[in-house]
């Protein structure tokens, strides 16, 4: 399993425990936390605090605040950083036995449309071959309808997006819970969006036996 997480809240010394039982509850093999807001020299004692078993990657070489947090059971599967950016962390995954093997890119994409588009060129560098799925916070919809609420969405918004997941060959996977990720918390003209997401190249879904699901818990 495979959890993606805009997780709050960790700078508060009250909320780790709760954070740390939810996570170990899902007992997932991989851990994204995005959205961290944790300085570089607090991580390893928040860290600590999480109790979380195996390994960290983060992108503190490319940003303050690290932003991306992947953890991984180092029990079962092996992680290996390939690149990563102040957006993106892109890494490759194997378990012990040598039966699972595929590329992972955790996201946390930048507010501004400018940023995001370097962030989609990067992924478009990439260009893996083999099973590889791209997970997080694109903080961007590919389509009107994954938003309701607030002005509405142009298309050149959503098109750099769009045409490359065209170009890389990326298709959304479907995820549980509620269909929207993100809710602006206002009860006057409140906004839903459809911004957390999990795609995957052809690869990913020809090949048998990978059971993944992304999820976008609630933030405490």
């Amino acid at each position: 399993m495979l959890v993606s997480w805009n997780v709050q809240g960790l700078n508060k010394a009250g909320k780790h425990k709760e954070i740390s039982s939810h996570l170990l509850s899902l007992r997932a093999n991989i851990n994204i936390m995005l959205e961290t807001r944790v300085k570089k020299e607090k991580a390893k004692v928040i860290r600590g605090k999480l109790n979380l078993p195996g390994c960290y990657i983060d992108n503190y070489n490319h940003h303050p605040n690290g932003r991306i947090w992947l953890n991984w059971n180092d029990a079962n599967i092996h992680v290996t950083e390939i690149i990563s950016t102040d957006q993106m962390v892109h890494c490759e995954v194997k378990d012990m036995q040598g039966n699972l093997s595929f590329c992972l890119t955790a996201v946390y994409a930048q507010n501004k449309l400018e940023h995001r588009r370097k962030l989609w060129h990067d992924i478009e560098q990439i260009q893996h071959q083999g099973p590889w799925c791209i997970v997080g916070d694109f903080n961007n919809v590919p389509r009107t309808k994954d938003i309701i609420g607030g002005n509405q969405v142009t298309e050149a918004e959503y098109k750099d997006l769009q045409d490359m997941m065209i170009r890389v060959g990326l298709f959304e996977v479907e995820s549980k819970g509620d269909y929207y990720t993100w809710f602006n918390k206002h009860s006057v003209d409140p906004i839903y969006s459809r911004i957390n997401r999990m795609v995957c190249n052809v690869d990913w879904f020809q090949t048998p036996g990978y059971h993944f699901t992304c999820f976008t818990p609630k933030c405490f």
